[in-house]
């Protein structure tokens, strides 16, 4: 948007000097065409060198704090659940039947604190629990930690549910996290979850990071 301002200011100026040049005060003005043309290109290229340097800066400003996120299997439950549901399906208050509980880590592996790391609205799978109002009912809530600090981790575990004994349920789930950086600036991980079997008592199953943006 500051380029395109910059840019637009430039020729606007040029067509300004040039009509005062050429139409309003013909030959009365001070300066050639050529003269002015190579003015306002020099400007301009001044403009885009500020431009490119100021790109420049504020990319590695962003690199030098940059968190990233890693999502892995955990060695033990934390007892925190969260059930995993498709994005399009009715989400109720209570824990599917036909599941298995996954422990899992969301590790930040960079250089600066994760905020607002929550399920981004691209992902077709969200995370949610139930949790109680105080007046005898539970809210639903999704997936959000307000921040994980460098070299730290938040610990979860992930109802999934089996496809052999729930309709609907899928052997691969997908979750895109969205996180931001200490500058608002805004990532993404996304991890693969694969259920290699579909029974409850013996499913196996592969957890992975697929990509990071």
């Amino acid at each position: 948007m500051k380029i395109l301002f910059l840019i637009s200011l430039c020729v606007v100026a040029f067509c300004l000097v040039t009509i005062n040049h050429e139409v309003i005060f013909p030959g009365q003005q001070a300066g050639s065409v050529d003269g002015w043309l190579g003015f306002f290109g020099g400007l301009l290229g001044g403009y885009l060198a500020f431009i490119s340097a100021y790109y420049i800066y504020n990319r590695q400003k962003h690199d030098s704090v940059r968190p990233i996120l890693v999502i892995e299997l955990a060695n033990g439950f934390s007892g925190d659940i969260f059930d995993v549901a498709h994005r399009d399906l009715e989400i109720n208050s209570s824990l599917p039947n036909g599941g298995k509980q996954i422990p899992i880590r969301i590790s930040n592996i960079g250089l600066a604190a994760a905020l607002d790391v929550e399920c981004s609205p691209r992902s077709n799978y969200i995370l949610y629990k139930s949790e109680p109002n105080g007046f005898g009912d539970e809210n639903i809530e999704s997936l959000y930690i307000s921040g994980i600090q460098e070299s730290q981790s938040r610990l979860l575990d992930i109802y999934v549910q089996t496809p052999s004994l729930v309709e609907y349920a899928d052997a691969i789930v997908e979750v895109v996290i969205a996180y931001k950086g200490v500058y608002g600036k805004e990532y993404e991980v996304t991890a693969q979850l694969t259920l290699e079997s579909t029974n409850r008592l013996s499913t196996e199953y592969v957890l992975k990071t697929l990509r990071r943006t």
